[in-house]
């Protein structure tokens, strides 16, 4: 008689009935698993693989914002910023900075020649994907109001090359920081050429050259575009490593 009872968990009294049902609910999941443990074990590992699929056929993302406080003000800085930008679509900058290889000036006409070359590579030869009309698009095909952003460069180069062929004499050529202008047509630079050295010295005043550019230790190139709905975030992430893996190349 005293053994039986010892198989059966005492119910006091004073225990709710909440924990009265958990007693039984525990005393009968003890005997089953004590039964057939083979049974148990098998669902339990079944169970375990059916919860742990998801991770292999979840597509894995790193979104930077994640590990940022919602009220962090970069947040809010990149609200303005797509808000401005980004009234038509998502908007997409990708920034190129080119230096000399040997940490000389970038203001001579091999190195604006090779720069210049790197431009039209990336804005002829790197693709991104449109889904919804299954093509590839370069820059100049989906850059919408920013296609001519990185004119000053090229513009800069030009007149070198005719500053080469007059020995700097030509008065058409007034290459100026941050307002330069070749063959009337006036345009900025300073969003483009960094570590600019300018010369404020009278003569160039006299021949109406002031802040005549002498030297530019930085080049910027930009890559800004506004993604239609017809082109993700994927695609735009791809791009933007497709531009990474071509100027490593």
């Amino acid at each position: 008689m005293s053994s039986k009872a010892s198989t059966h968990t005492k119910i006091s009294p004073e225990d709710t009935i909440f924990v009265q049902l958990l007693k039984q609910f525990f005393r009968l999941t003890g005997r089953n698993v004590a039964a057939r443990p083979n049974f148990f074990i098998f669902i339990s590992l079944l169970v375990t693989i059916l919860s742990s699929s998801s991770i292999f056929l979840t597509k894995m993302t790193n979104e930077v914002t994640d590990f940022t406080p919602k009220d962090a003000r970069a947040l809010k800085e990149l609200k303005i910023y797509n808000d401005f930008f980004g009234r038509e679509g998502d908007p997409i900058v990708i920034f190129v900075f080119i230096t000399a290889k040997d940490g000389g000036s970038m203001l001579g006409v091999p190195q604006l020649n090779e720069t210049v070359q790197l431009l039209d590579s990336i804005a002829n030869d790197v693709k991104i994907r449109d889904e919804q009309t299954n093509k590839t698009l370069i820059f100049s095909q989906f850059c919408t109001s920013f296609c001519e952003v990185n004119e000053p460069v090229r513009n800069v180069y030009n007149g070198l090359m005719i500053n080469e062929q007059y020995n700097g004499t030509s008065l058409q050529i007034n290459l100026a920081y941050p307002l330069s202008t070749i063959l009337g047509q006036r345009f900025r630079i300073d969003d483009n050429f960094f570590g600019v050295q300018a010369s404020f010295l009278f003569f160039y005043a006299f021949v109406g050259k002031q802040n005549a550019l002498l030297d530019a230790q930085l080049v910027l190139l930009q890559f800004r575009a506004i993604l239609q709905d017809t082109v993700d975030c994927n695609s735009a992430e791809l791009y933007e490593m497709a531009v990474t893996n071509f100027i490593q190349k």
